[in-house]
């Protein structure tokens, strides 16, 4: 048994040279290990507030990468204070360095475009350095103001067949594409069968902006998929491909085109939101269908029809193939479209009457309660207004000749004031002591002249010809009135209008 006074306290450990030991050999707390590292990292990694997401600086910009991989970055820094630590300790440091680090939002700014030499100055047209503005995507060009692009240019004369309005809407659409003018909210829906041209455009505005900045996907995937539309944050061009077959709701395009909020998901991941910035293109061979016969994505749409057919001599100009030629000129055709200014802008904003009725064409082949519309109804101040029940009665049979699914009567009383007054003819519903009308609208009948509803007023020696839907017209030039041919009186198509 051991004595009591063999525990002498000169026997006994020196405390407090054992503490001061155990300070120096404690490392800092994870918060304030993070204040050291925040201190290395400040201008190497951030972490995106709004996907929850690491992005690493890649030359002038910065590029998102993997928890794993940040936290290899972050072990590295660690390991410059100290030697010997558990994972928990790394994955303690890297969540505080995600407040230390966090980026509430990347540079955005409409006057600036990022090079792959520096910054462009959309105001001055002058190159600045990058400095501390933060971007998370740069052209893959560097700036020249060289503004010739001979083969481009030559393209496009050839596609178009020479319509300068055609020319001036795309070449506006490549502007706002390159400028990131997302507050347009406006996407154009390219329709064209294989070797007219219509890949080739794409692709031309996919080299605008580079690879890296643009995301291609399909309209079931996008509306379906709830994975789907992450892989929009942060790109300028979303290529929606392969999408007239689709016939389902279309939520999503309307969300992205619209400037709305939409969800970032990802497997495993916190979902999270975010407001897509760049522009939307759809390539189809023939024009969408869709179950949305609201105007929120007609007023958004801008139909364009590539019909030139490229020939094989046409394709012996290039042997290496025209995409690479353009690949060549596109830092000319950024100068030339910039040169042009934010001007151009207004082919988009106002198409010509030639696009508004290539427009109205598409919609009316797309859209049954539009183009039944178009067909029977007439405007009318005569107070003679049939009942809304008695035009949906009218529709429902229209449906059933032409193989389409109708509308419930609720949805079809909103859709139809919907797209009368987006279209210019104001219309209401409205309850009188007798019935319920659409003020100002009745059904077309045998003797009535007037126009289709959505056609424009015409103009001297003009004529309307719209396949199988309305009577030939011309102008008289007596009285302002519209004579009928007689011959399409007694033609089949004639009678098939009225009968309907």
């Amino acid at each position: 048994m051991a004595k009591l006074e063999e525990y002498s306290p000169a026997q006994q450990p020196d405390s407090s040279s054992n503490n001061q030991s155990k300070e120096r050999d404690t490392p800092p707390c994870q918060n304030q290990m993070a204040d050291i590292v925040a201190r290395h990292l400040k201008d190497k990694l951030v972490f995106d507030a709004v996907v929850k997401e690491w992005y690493e600086k890649s030359g002038h910009i910065w590029k998102a990468c993997t928890d794993i991989y940040a936290e290899g970055i972050i072990e590295k820094a660690i390991q410059r204070e100290r030697e010997g630590f558990a994972y928990t300790y790394l994955s303690g440091v890297s969540k505080f360095l995600r407040i230390r680090l966090l980026l509430s939002q990347w540079a955005e700014d409409n006057y600036y475009l990022p090079m792959a030499d520096g910054v462009l100055n959309l105001t001055t047209n002058e190159l600045e350095p990058v400095g501390d503005r933060l971007f998370n995507w740069q052209l893959p060009h560097k700036y020249t103001d060289k503004t010739e692009c001979p083969v481009i240019t030559g393209w496009l004369e050839q596609v178009t067949q020479g319509n300068q309005d055609l020319i001036n809407l795309l070449r506006a659409w490549m502007y706002a594409v390159l400028t990131g003018r997302a507050d347009l909210q406006k996407y154009i829906e390219i329709i064209g069968h294989g070797g007219t041209g219509k890949s080739t455009f794409i692709r031309l505005c996919t080299q605008l902006v580079g690879d890296d900045n643009s995301a291609t996907t399909d309209l079931k995937s996008l509306e379906q998929s709830r994975f789907e539309s992450a892989a929009l944050y942060g790109k300028r061009l979303a290529l929606i491909t392969d999408s007239s077959a689709y016939g389902g709701n279309v939520d999503i395009l309307k969300a992205i085109t619209g400037q709305d909020t939409i969800r970032r998901e990802r497997k495993n991941k916190d979902p999270s939101s975010f407001v897509y910035g760049g522009m939307v293109m759809i390539a189809a061979n023939e024009s969408i269908q869709s179950k949305d016969y609201t105007s929120g994505l007609s007023r958004r749409r801008i139909p364009i029809r590539f019909d030139y057919r490229v020939t094989e001599g046409d394709k012996r100009k290039y042997p290496n193939g025209i995409e690479n030629e353009m690949q060549k000129e596109i830092p000319a055709l950024i100068a030339s479209l910039l040169s042009q200014g934010s001007a151009i802008l207004d082919y988009i904003r106002n198409p010509v009457d030639s696009i508004q009725q290539s427009k109205l064409d598409m919609e009316l082949d797309t859209n049954p309660l539009l183009s039944w519309m178009n067909q029977r109804l007439v405007v009318t101040s005569s107070g003679d207004e049939p009942t809304r029940a008695q035009l949906h009665n009218d529709y429902k049979e229209y449906c059933i000749k032409n193989g389409h699914n109708s509308l419930a009567i609720t949805r079809f009383n909103g859709l139809v004031v919907d797209n009368a007054i987006t279209r210019g003819i104001q219309t209401a519903t409205k309850d009188t002591a007798s019935k319920r009308i659409f003020a100002g609208l009745r059904l077309r009948r045998q003797i009535d002249r007037a126009l289709p509803l959505f056609s424009k007023p015409m103009t001297p020696n003009d004529t309307y010809d719209s396949e199988q839907e309305s009577p030939k017209r011309r102008y008289s030039g007596a009285n302002d009135t519209y004579d009928t041919y007689d011959g399409f009186k007694n033609s089949e198509n004639f009678k098939e209008v009225v009968s309907l």
